[in-house]
């Protein structure tokens, strides 16, 4: 019983941080948030917020929030992307663990799926496989879960889907905030 406190616990603290920081930006202006953090802080929280962000859907709107709110506090996008993309990629690789876990915990007609998706997976051509994976990290706002633990299930080795996956995640954040510069 204690343990589902602590889970309770943790999730309200998180749902309290983010209510939060969604009504701090609907009465200060992004330049008043990142002038009050200062440069340093709000780079540790970009890439906290992506971290989170990586590894929960529930929290990507806040994450994708975050990015618009520092690029428009004045933060390079470019150095906001590589900030942001190492926290994305580090909760993505979270749910790559847990893939990697959850293939083992499979039986049955879900272990035969993945073992043939696993098969199809290694037929398929390395190159191929590595600007799938940076399209989706670096192009769609879509969660990476869903890609990263189906590679993990499909036992896709993690030291080749780091990279794209890693390129993506920077160039999808550092894509958005040019963006956000160009609207005025």
């Amino acid at each position: 019983m204690e343990v589902l406190t602590r889970k309770h616990a943790t999730f309200v603290l998180l749902l309290v941080f983010f209510v939060a920081w969604g009504y701090l930006l609907s009465i200060y202006k992004p330049e008043e948030i990142v002038h009050f953090l200062g440069i340093t802080n709000v780079y540790f929280a970009v890439f906290l917020a992506s971290t989170i962000g990586g590894v929960s859907t529930v929290f990507a709107g806040s994450f994708y929030a975050t990015i618009i709110t520092f690029t428009r506090g004045g933060l390079d996008p470019f150095v906001l992307g590589l900030f942001a993309g190492i926290g994305a990629t580090i909760g993505d690789s979270i749910f790559f663990y847990f893939g990697h876990k959850g293939r083992n915990v499979l039986s049955g007609r879900w272990r035969e799926k993945a073992m043939m998706f696993s098969a199809w997976l290694q037929r398929q051509n390395s190159a191929v496989v590595t600007i799938v994976i940076f399209l989706y990290a670096g192009f769609t706002p879509f969660p990476k879960d869903l890609l990263v633990a189906a590679l993990a299930i499909g036992d896709y080795r993690y030291r080749k889907m780091i990279p794209p996956l890693l390129l993506g995640n920077i160039c999808l954040v550092s894509l958005i905030g040019y963006f956000i510069l160009q609207v005025k």
